[in-house]
């Protein structure tokens, strides 16, 4: 994958329902996605918790138009914080066919902070990614310990 020249579109994908996992507890209702998919985090307004080894994974909205050559890269984004003195450790994950993707170890604090996982090309393939492919993932975090 080179380096893109030329105009770019950057969209914003946000969950819209459910996927595989839901192992987290939503801090309200039994939808998880409405949980996680604003385009500003609130904080504790409404997020996803959880205080045992679990994952929770939802789809996303498709690439908007048509006619998209080429996808650089995806990149997920999570928001995070621990709420209690127990050391934790997260990762944000990509499930592209049958291929999960995770970051490497991350430490939550009491305090939000953000995470990414950057993916030039897709896990499943191990070529550029589609725009097919792109609507076709699951995102999420999964607590680890």
């Amino acid at each position: 994958n080179a380096l893109p020249t030329g105009r770019i579109l950057v969209p914003a994908l946000y969950p819209n329902a459910d996927g595989t996992y839901q192992g987290f507890t939503p801090s309200s209702g039994s939808t998880h996605y409405t949980r996680v998919n604003q385009a500003q985090a609130d904080d504790d307004t409404s997020y996803v918790s959880s205080a045992v080894a679990q994952a929770d994974s939802y789809t996303i909205q498709s690439l908007p138009g048509s006619g998209i050559d080429q996808v650089h890269a995806v990149q997920v984004r999570a928001v995070y914080r621990k709420d209690d003195v127990d050391p934790k450790v997260l990762h944000v994950t990509l499930e592209s066919g049958l291929v999960i993707s995770e970051t490497a170890d991350i430490a939550p604090l009491t305090t939000y902070s953000a995470a990414a996982l950057l993916l030039a090309d897709d896990p499943n393939t191990a070529s550029q990614w589609t725009a097919a492919n792109v609507d076709a993932v699951q995102i999420g975090v999964k607590e680890i310990s």
